[in-house]
C-alpha cells in the first residue's frame, strides 16, 4: 500500500504550504494558496518549476491522489511543457517513473512529447558523441525506452542478455513494444504502456525525428532542452551529477 509521507511544513514557507496541500489531496487549498499569490509557473530554490517539485515530492503519494492534485495544478494554470533551469521536464520525470496516468495528464494539457533532450555525456558510457559543450541529444522516447529497458529487464530481453532493447534494424518500434508486451506478460514483468502511450501521441524516437527533418517534415513544437535531467532534486547541487551514473546511454 503505498502512504504519502511528508513532512510538517512550515506554514511560513508558501511553496512547503502548497506542498503539503497537494499531498493530502486539499484542492481547495490549493485553489486558496494560488488566489493568495503563490506563483504557479513559478521556480523552488534548486531551479525547478513549481509543477515538477509537486510531481517529485507527491511520488510516494497514491497514483490517484498524484494525479488529482497535477491535474489541479494543470487546471490552476501550470504550464506542463515548462523546464527547470537545468532543462528537466514534467514528461522526463512521468516517463522515468514509467507513471502511464500522469503521462496521459501532461500530454492532454499539452506537453510536447517530441520536445528534445540535449542532456550532458559522461565520457566512454556508451554514450551517443556529444558536441562541444558534452551535450547529447536526444528524445524523450528514446530515454523513456532505454530506463525501461534497464529498470525492468536490466538491459536485455530474454536470450537478448546485453542488448540494450534488442531490436533488429528491419523490426519497426511497434512490433517491438508488441514482442516486448508478451514478454512481459510472459515473464510476470511491467508491461511498456508508458511508452505504447507515447507512441500512440506521436512520440518518435531520435533517428525517426532525424529522418522527419531531412524530409522537410520536422514534428511541431520540437524544442531542444539544455538537460541535465533525471535526477532526485535531494542530489542536484550545482555542477558534477551526471543522469543514470555508471550506466550507458540510450543510442539513436
Amino acid at each position: 500500500m503505498e502512504h504519502c509521507r511528508h513532512e510538517r511544513p512550515d506554514l511560513r514557507d508558501p511553496l512547503a504550504a502548497f506542498v503539503a496541500s497537494a499531498c493530502a489531496g486539499d484542492t481547495a487549498a490549493m485553489r486558496a494558496q494560488v488566489a493568495g499569490g503563490l506563483d504557479i509557473n513559478g521556480y523552488d530554490q534548486l531551479g525547478d518549476t513549481i509543477l515538477q517539485h509537486v510531481i517529485t515530492a507527491l511520488e510516494p503519494c497514491p497514483a490517484s491522489r498524484r494525479h488529482q492534485a497535477i491535474s489541479e495544478l494543470l487546471q490552476l494554470g501550470a504550464d506542463p511543457g515548462a523546464v527547470g533551469r537545468d532543462g528537466a521536464s514534467p514528461l522526463f520525470q512521468a516517463s522515468m517513473n514509467m507513471d502511464s496516468g500522469l503521462l496521459r495528464i501532461l500530454l492532454d494539457a499539452g506537453a510536447d512529447p517530441n520536445a528534445m533532450l540535449r542532456i550532458l555525456s559522461g565520457a566512454g558510457r556508451g554514450s551517443p558523441a556529444a558536441g562541444a559543450d558534452r551535450r547529447c541529444e536526444q528524445s524523450l522516447y528514446d530515454w523513456a525506452k532505454f530506463a525501461y529497458c534497464y529498470e525492468v529487464w536490466r538491459g536485455g530481453l530474454p536470450g537478448q542478455v546485453g542488448q540494450s532493447d534488442s531490436q533488429s534494424d528491419s523490426q519497426s518500434e511497434e512490433d517491438w513494444l508488441e514482442h516486448v508486451d508478451r514478454l512481459a506478460i510472459r515473464h510476470g514483468k511491467r508491461r511498456p504502456d508508458h511508452l505504447r502511450l507515447l507512441r500512440e501521441r506521436g512520440a518518435l524516437r531520435l533517428a525517426e525525428l532525424r529522418q522527419r527533418a531531412e524530409a522537410g517534415r520536422t514534428p511541431p513544437r520540437a524544442d531542444w532542452y539544455g538537460s541535465v535531467a533525471g535526477r532526485r532534486r535531494e542530489d542536484r547541487p550545482a555542477g558534477a551529477w551526471r543522469p543514470f551514473d555508471g550506466l550507458p546511454h540510450p543510442v539513436a
